[in-house]
């Protein structure tokens, strides 16, 4: 499979003038390895098979992305299946019960809710039963398929080609999918207009002061990613869109024990650190 890149400019300000902070090692990338890295395989890919596009920081604003970009990203996440997803449900079905409860202190008259990439649907489980009518949106056939086995109301579509009407929904919740969005300016246009006035929008980004890029190196950044965002840049990403915000808080996810055995397991650092152990007869 043959990506096309294409350079952009800054979402936020606009600046095409940037600093380059990792050069692109996306030369020659298989079918392969692309399927496995969007199906969220890439913690199991061999070293070295962690592809990034470049990455650029805007000199005038200082949001970090990849550039170039490619395109085409949308059927990748259609022909995704996340099973590590799977096993993974316990926890995040807790979270999202503690994720509802604080929307319901903040909106206690219950409405529609919209789930932006809602896998699964688990977090439009937890909304369901603590009394609002959820609806979502997600673009793997593998995971709207199991949505939909649960009854639930999945749009298979981007957000910007379903349409819906203004003031559609009470609250919008966005967990972990901004930074994959190419157009996040756009994007953030499309929820503001299908917000109601006065309700509420919920997202979640993978900030970091970079700590994970200075420990992990190359394997902070990703094809996944196209926004590498820090709260500075995404409150002026926010401000710019004519958001309000309310709070700007940690976020944390529940893991059940065996959860967190199967993701160690699965990721290459326990298999190097088992390696390590061997290699110095521990």
């Amino acid at each position: 499979m043959k990506l096309k890149f294409k350079k952009v400019n800054c979402n936020i300000c606009g600046s095409n003038k940037s600093e380059v902070i990792r050069e692109s090692n996306c030369g020659n990338v298989s079918e392969k390895d692309i399927r496995n890295i969007f199906s969220y395989e890439e913690l199991s890919i061999p070293k070295g098979k962690n592809f990034c596009s470049g990455i650029v920081k805007c000199r005038n604003c200082g949001l970090v992305y990849m550039n170039p970009q490619f395109s085409g990203v949308e059927s990748l996440y259609m022909d995704s299946v996340d099973r590590f997803y799977m096993h993974t449900s316990p926890g995040r079905k807790s979270t999202f019960e503690r994720d509802i409860r604080k929307i319901n202190k903040l909106l206690p008259k219950k409405g529609k809710l919209l789930d932006i990439a809602c896998a699964t649907g688990l977090l439009m489980e937890m909304a369901k039963k603590q009394g609002w009518g959820a609806e979502g949106i997600e673009l793997s056939n593998w995971a709207v398929n199991l949505a939909r086995k649960k009854n639930l109301k999945v749009h298979d579509k981007k957000l910007e080609g379903i349409r819906f009407k203004n003031n559609s929904f009470d609250a919008i919740t966005m967990f972990g999918i901004i930074e994959h969005v190419p157009d996040p300016s756009s994007f953030l246009k499309e929820v503001k207009r299908i917000v109601k006035k006065g309700g509420l929008v919920v997202i979640t980004i993978p900030t970091g002061n970079f700590l994970l890029e200075k420990v992990l190196k190359r394997d902070y950044y990703t094809l996944q990613h196209l926004t590498y965002f820090t709260p500075e840049t995404f409150n002026l990403l926010l401000k710019k869109e004519g958001f309000k915000i309310i709070k700007f808080n940690r976020y944390f996810r529940y893991m059940k024990l065996r959860e967190v055995i199967r993701w160690s397991r699965k990721s290459k650092y326990y298999k190097l650190l088992k390696t390590a152990k061997s290699s110095s007869g521990l």
